[in-house]
């Protein structure tokens, strides 16, 4: 089982992307449902015992209608997976080298350019979540000290299948364009192919280790984004009225008219190569 990676969670465009690369280069994989993970047990640690490398994925997407209990969901679907996985390791025999834990770049605040070693955070919801599963991560990490930890905070993904780019041809479909808020706030994106081609170099480079943003190089706009839909789908780029964004993604309106400017400054320093540096490059792709 040592090539063995255990990926936790539903089954998603990403963790395909990343299974497809992990069997490309000769891993194997198993999937931990995001079920077992709702409360500890036992047979966390009997699966991923003698794994090389646990990749917690388990939390429910972001891009998605928010109410009291979705909001519950997110919360809780983060944090209790984080501690029954690590927990578990504490009860493994071979005890797996690597924990990589997939969060969110929405963490940091609307003012500042953000790096990986930024503390600046922000204060909504999604901000004060991930934060907790940093916190939660980083007190496991000192009573698992041979294992290499990597907390991964991605953009939204950009694939035809979920995320973004859905929502925003839905909106447009109902003919009252597609941008979300005054078009100016910037919205950290990545191609799904990067984000998960960068996974799989964090989990392979042993020099790797901490906090690292998975984000497209360049800082792109909600004007940028939807020119660049605008351009290969043709989306509108005209605002669409704050009551029917409410309608269709509730409170989740919050997230997407935040504006939050993301660098992967670790992730190219340490070697890595985006294949889609931009909004327009990324767009043009899926």
């Amino acid at each position: 089982m040592y090539n063995t990676i255990a990926i936790c969670g539903q089954s998603s465009p990403f963790s395909k992307a990343y299974t497809k690369i992990l069997n490309k280069s000769g891993f194997k994989t198993k999937v931990l449902s995001s079920n077992l993970l709702k409360q500890p047990s036992p047979d966390i640690a009997k699966e991923i015992d003698g794994c090389f490398a646990v990749c917690n994925m388990a939390g429910v997407p972001i891009v998605a209608k928010w109410n009291d209990h979705y909001v519950h969901d997110i919360y809780c679907s983060r944090m209790l997976s984080i501690r029954y996985l690590l927990t578990a390791f504490l009860y493994c025999k071979d005890k797996p080298k690597i924990f990589i834990n997939m969060s969110n770049a929405m963490i940091y605040d609307e003012y500042e350019v953000h790096d990986d070693y930024s503390t600046l955070y922000g204060e909504s919801f999604l901000c004060e979540v991930g934060e907790m599963e940093t916190k939660e991560v980083m007190k496991m990490q000192k009573k698992l000290p041979d294992t290499r930890f990597i907390i991964a905070r991605s953009g939204y993904f950009i694939n035809k299948k979920n995320g973004l780019f859905p929502l925003l041809r839905k909106i447009n479909v109902l003919g009252l364009g597609s941008r979300i808020g005054n078009g100016h706030q910037c919205i950290p994106i990545v191609h799904i192919d990067d984000a998960a081609e960068a996974v799989f170099f964090l989990t392979t480079d042993i020099n790797c280790q901490g906090i690292y943003n998975i984000t497209a190089p360049e800082i792109a706009s909600m004007n940028e984004i939807i020119s660049a839909f605008s351009g290969n789908f043709g989306l509108k780029l005209l605002s669409t009225p704050k009551p029917l964004i409410r309608l269709l993604v509730g409170d989740a309106i919050s997230i997407l008219e935040q504006n939050c400017k993301v660098l992967p400054s670790r992730l190219i320093n340490a070697g890595f190569s985006f294949k889609y540096k931009n909004a327009k490059e990324i767009i043009s792709a899926i």
